[in-house]
This record gives C-alpha cells, structure tokens and sequence, in this order.
C-alpha cells in the first residue's frame, strides 16, 4: 500500500493494510481494518495508524443502520504551530430504509475531532487551529439499475 489517501508512493515506504469481518447472524456484522506505516512525504520513521470499525445492524426489515467509530494517530505530524504527536477520531452514523428491492433513501452523519489543531487538510483544506470539530450532514437516494450498478 502506497496510502491510504494518494495512489502515489510519496516515501519508497509501503504501509500495512489489514482487516478482519464478524458476521454472527443476517442482522450484524462487523468490520475491522487498520493502516499502519509512514505516510509523511519523503520520511520513512514518522508512522501514522488508523484503525476503523464498521458496525452494520439490520434490526428490522428494511431499516440498515451503520456505525462506524475511527481513532487515528501519528508521530510529529504537521499542525499549525509545527510537528507534534497528532491523534484524531471520527464517528459517523448511516440510517438507510429500502422502500422497494430498487430504491432506498438514507441519512448519513459525521462528526470529526481532532485535539490540539492537527492539520487537516486532506479533510476540509483548512488550516486553522480552532477549527477541531468538523460535521456534516448528508442525505442520499439509491436506485438500483442492476444488480452491479447503483
């Protein structure tokens, strides 16, 4: 793996991409993936690990719920005020409701904190120390053309 967020190799150092998935029972399921390696341009010491957890909950038909909780961290990352040891989490949480086999609306949320003003440009373009919470807000529709093509 070259990143988890640029295709290109910026360092000559590939990172650990791993994940396992729980699956009980039709009506939860559980994924788990990490990254772990250098991800910083041109150095090969500074590791960065994410580590994200995908919970989906199907508690009635045709309700899906998905909870995802992320915890990010990095060695002397990039901030505002120079390097420094970096963490990050995220939460999210999609409500979806199928009203026929082919089309389905849902309601996705995130939330996104990131203590001591990390840079996070790679997430919103920004810079600004106080900016530590980020959220949105997204409603989606989904009609199914195909089996394969949403």
């Amino acid at each position: 793996m070259t990143g988890w967020d640029d295709p290109r190799d910026n360092n000559g150092s590939p990172s650990f991409l791993g994940g396992v998935n729980f699956t009980p029972s039709d009506t939860f399921g559980l994924a788990s993936n990490i990254v772990v390696g250098p991800e910083q341009t041109r150095n090969t010491h500074n590791q960065r690990i994410t580590w994200s957890n995908v919970a989906t909950i199907k508690p009635m038909d045709p309700l899906t719920v998905l909870l995802e909780y992320t915890f990010g961290t990095e060695h002397q990352a990039s901030t505002p005020t120079g390097l420094r040891n970096a963490q990050w989490y995220a939460f999210a949480a999609v409500g979806s409701w199928a009203w026929t086999e082919r089309f389905s609306t849902a309601v996705r949320t995130e939330l996104f904190f990131r203590p001591g003003g990390v840079e996070n440009t790679r997430f919103c373009g920004q810079h600004s120390r106080a900016q530590r919470f980020l959220g949105e807000v997204t409603l989606a529709g989904t009609y199914k053309f195909t089996k394969m093509l949403l």
